[in-house]
């Protein structure tokens, strides 16, 4: 698993290598191949809040990840760890460990989060309130987050099928050809039980082959 110490990116704007891939509502979606070899959707609110989550196979680690920048959070220290707890609508509140880096000069909480259906909170909710070693933060509205994280995992889609025709055929890793689903997808839901407490817990796949970021009927 990778430790915060060692995402060497810069997520408060979009970064020189990402391309992007689409717009949805107020939200983007990028492409990195260089840094996290994900996608990642990201958006700024009016009080200045930006916001970016993403997906990350970065040195074989798979998990996803989430920043949170403001310039007006001058009371964040770089190096900083910071408690995070987010609230998605009604939900239960998600605590998480987090840390405060600096980049192009604006402070930004930064933290990791090893469950990959972690995305599925913003395709469920509408609001999102966030919370600092203990002080409110920001309420973040949700909108047309369903959409957006859909092309996220439309996106690590192509990025993880188009890296293993690159490896195993050499050939364009966009090509748009058919490839069998591959049986070794780090992105494949586990069929382990969770705890009944667990918010994230879901109910298991109905076979190896459900593909984790097909879009919901």
């Amino acid at each position: 698993m990778a430790t915060i110490a060692a995402l060497a990116f810069q997520p408060v704007k979009a970064r020189a290598e990402a391309t992007l891939w689409g717009f949805v509502g107020h939200w983007s979606v990028y492409t990195d191949a260089v840094d996290t070899f994900g996608c990642y959707a990201e958006r700024t609110y009016r009080d200045a809040t930006f916001l970016t989550v993403g997906l990350s196979r970065q040195a074989g680690d798979h998990y996803v990840y989430l920043t949170l920048a403001n310039a007006k959070w001058t009371f964040l220290k770089e190096d900083k760890a910071n408690t995070l707890r987010l609230k998605f609508g009604s939900s239960p509140t998600i605590k998480l460990s987090a840390k405060t880096i600096v980049a192009g000069g604006v402070p930004q909480i930064l933290a990791i989060i090893d469950r990959l259906d972690f995305l599925d909170e913003f395709q469920k909710h509408d609001t999102l309130r966030i919370n600092l070693d203990g002080s409110d933060v920001a309420t973040l509205k949700l909108d047309r987050a369903t959409d957006a994280f859909s092309e996220v995992r439309d996106c690590q889609t192509m990025m993880t099928e188009g890296t293993k025709r690159s490896l195993e055929a050499g050939s364009d890793p966009f090509a748009k050809t058919p490839l069998a689903e591959p049986q070794d997808d780090p992105f494949a839901k586990p069929l382990s039980q969770t705890s009944p407490d667990d918010p994230f817990a879901k109910p298991p796949a109905s076979s190896a082959s459900d593909d984790p970021f097909a879009k919901k009927p």
